[in-house]
């Protein structure tokens, strides 16, 4: 897989290192000379351009025609919407993931505007906090599909409505899909039959908004 990255400040290079080191081709555009050799410091399979990742000349210097993914990381939210439109009108890019600084912004980053997929960190961390403070027995394990789908994990308490049921006769609601029970050190793969017993541990996909529903039916 071919990656390209504009912005090679911390959380550029830090991706750059993660790709790298799974074995994918990494090519990163960085305005600030500084900057640019402290990327060019990480070696491996690596292509630095120093120059401005919302010029069109410097991302085709990147191979943005050849990437597969293209990541805008720079502390500037202009630039990142900027690089992304870019990205995916002139060189036709159909991965696009870009930084969002400014939680207040992430609404404009969207894929009519060039941007498949928006990350903000300070909205990542009060979703954490707020899952953390709301459902204290329910882990998340994965989020999937831009947090739309999530697999949890939970222990069924012994007043749970669930406790001495079958999947079959639980009546969960079709946002929650129960995949495993974890009872003990056995993983039981979840059928209408596997009867369910206080302490067993379930790991179910849940779809968005259904976490304290999950979180309920386990108390």
């Amino acid at each position: 897989m071919k990656v390209l990255i504009v912005g090679g400040g911390k959380v550029g290079r830090q991706l750059a290192r993660t790709f790298l080191d799974a074995g994918h081709g990494v090519a990163i555009v960085e305005v600030q000379p500084e900057h640019a050799e402290k990327v060019r410091s990480l070696g491996g399979a690596l292509k630095c351009i120093c120059g401005d990742g919302t010029d069109p000349d410097m991302l085709a210097a990147g191979d943005a025609a050849q990437a597969d993914v293209f990541v805008a990381a720079t502390g500037s939210d202009e630039a990142n919407m900027l690089s992304c439109y870019l990205a995916r009108t002139w060189f036709g890019l159909k991965r696009t993931i870009a930084r969002v600084n400014n939680p207040a912004n992430e609404h404009m980053f969207a894929p009519d505007y060039g941007c498949d997929v928006a990350i903000s960190y300070s909205d990542i961390i009060a979703r954490m906090v707020m899952e953390e403070a709301s459902y204290l027995d329910v882990v998340t394990l994965l989020k999937l599909r831009s947090g739309r789908l999530t697999l949890v994990e939970g222990e069924v308490h012994e007043k749970s409505l669930l406790a001495g049921k079958t999947l079959a006769e639980a009546g969960l609601p079709p946002s929650i899909v129960i995949v495993a029970v974890l009872r003990g050190r056995d993983t039981l793969l979840a059928r209408g039959q596997t009867r369910i017993q206080p302490g067993d541990r379930l790991v179910a996909l849940n779809s968005a908004g259904s976490e304290e529903t999950f979180s309920d039916l386990l108390r």
